[in-house]
């Protein structure tokens, strides 16, 4: 995805895009957390962090209308995440 810098130096369009980015921290979405047995019954086992692919997937949604998809992306911004234990 691309967007034009003049729209995203947007007051308006920062201020609302702040907004959601705010809502996804403070509040929790039903049924998304993983379900773990105890003593024979369900508990939703609540984490820190929630399934990403509904971020990326809203994110995505909300940002449609002012960006334009790129096919050949030769340089943009990648992040590897890598699990240790310790």
């Amino acid at each position: 995805m691309a967007i034009k810098l003049e729209t995203f130096r947007n007051r308006e369009f920062q201020k609302s895009f702040a907004k959601v980015l705010h809502k996804f921290y403070h509040q929790s979405c039903p049924d998304i957390c993983p379900l773990v047995k105890k003593t024979g019954q369900l508990y939703e086992e609540i984490r820190n962090t929630v399934d990403p692919v509904y971020v990326t997937e809203f994110i995505i949604a909300f940002l449609g209308p002012v960006t334009k998809h790129i096919n050949n992306i030769t340089q943009g911004i990648w992040k590897n995440i890598r699990n240790e234990i310790i």
